[in-house]
């Protein structure tokens, strides 16, 4: 199966589209994850195309738009984890799409993904591309590969951030992030409103609260199976 390209920067002779994904519309490809991006590579994107398309300067005032309200959705903390959480699912579905039609790989087994539990009770796994969950009325549980063993607490969510987990949970406010061992699902760091990696390939944590927003580094264990 052949490789798909990555968009071509937006330019003025190709103005940012009206796609689904903001992060499309700021220049950056669909191997990104998205929230390995730092504000201030966001911030910089943005700036630097809207020379190019600002009405003033002799761009695209649509095009111009959409950029500014894609950068205005990233901006916005809790906008940004529902884009990233929604670009995370759609990715793991074309994982396991690429992974059966695949004829480069006959040797590779098929994955296939489980529909989510519906029925109270009920419960269904799913194989994703280093990890594997079970989805239990409503919530995601990481598995021990070889026993199939839910370990730790369930979440909202499960993601692999580039060799780190993360746990989003449900909270009366805003959803919060745990970063995870992959080994034995314990929560080792959180709850922050975001888990990043920096430009310095630090992984983060960040805290928003009434004095403000708060950074603090976190020691990612070593990626093992479990």
């Amino acid at each position: 199966m052949s490789e798909s390209q990555p968009p071509t920067p937006p330019s003025k002779e190709n103005p940012p589209r009206d796609t689904s994904s903001p992060y499309e519309l700021l220049g950056f490809g669909p191997e990104v994850v998205g929230a390995s991006l730092s504000p201030e590579e966001l911030k910089d994107a943005y700036r630097k195309l809207s020379k190019t398309h600002h009405p003033d300067l002799g761009g695209n005032a649509e095009a111009f738009k959409n950029l500014t309200e894609a950068y205005a959705k990233l901006s916005d903390p809790d906008t940004r984890r529902e884009i990233d959480l929604e670009l995370e699912a759609k990715r793991h579905i074309s994982d396991n799409i690429d992974s059966i039609m695949d004829d480069d790989a006959p040797a590779r087994p098929a994955r296939r993904v489980a529909p989510r539990a519906r029925a109270s009770g009920e419960t269904t796994t799913q194989q994703r591309r280093t990890y594997s969950v079970a989805i239990e009325n409503g919530k995601e549980y990481l598995l021990k590969n070889e026993t199939g063993e839910k370990l730790g607490e369930g979440y909202k969510q499960i993601t692999d951030r580039g060799r780190f987990l993360v746990g989003v949970a449900e909270s009366r406010r805003t959803p919060m992030e745990y970063l995870l061992d992959p080994k034995s699902g314990e929560r080792l760091a959180g709850p922050y409103t975001q888990i990043r990696r920096n430009e310095q390939g630090d992984v983060i944590g960040t805290s928003q609260g009434r004095t403000g927003t708060s950074e603090e580094k976190l020691d990612v264990p070593e990626w093992t199976k479990n």
